[in-house]
């Protein structure tokens, strides 16, 4: 006796197997990406939750970055990778949406 599918409601439709072109499937994922974002930054603003800093040091930017050396980080900054400022010769601060750019960008598709 062949092996047969669950019963299903009458008010039920059948599973259904939807094919979808890879450019659409990645761009429904950035586009989910973002609306998640958007409405946790939402969420946190509601909560009283600080955005965070618009504005990182050397440090915590390598960190961010997981990277030990700060040559490595000037090189990121001379290639226009990363967006910082340093006012009259002082400390260069880095812009931490830029960063995160910098590591979107870099993302690698599993599939």
């Amino acid at each position: 006796m062949p092996d047969q599918l669950p019963s299903r409601k009458p008010d039920q439709s059948p599973d259904e197997i939807i094919v979808i072109r890879r450019s659409d499937w990645e761009e429904l994922l950035r586009e989910l990406k973002s609306s998640i974002k958007e409405a946790m930054r939402e969420a946190r603003q509601e909560e009283g939750f600080s955005l965070p800093k618009k504005w990182l040091t050397p440090e915590e930017t390598m960190k961010i970055l997981n990277i030990s050396s700060k040559t490595t980080l000037q090189k990121y900054r001379d290639a226009g990778e990363i967006t910082y400022s340093q006012r009259e010769g002082k400390n260069i601060m880095y812009d931490a949406e830029s960063i995160n750019a910098y590591i979107d960008k870099h993302v690698k598709n599993t599939f």
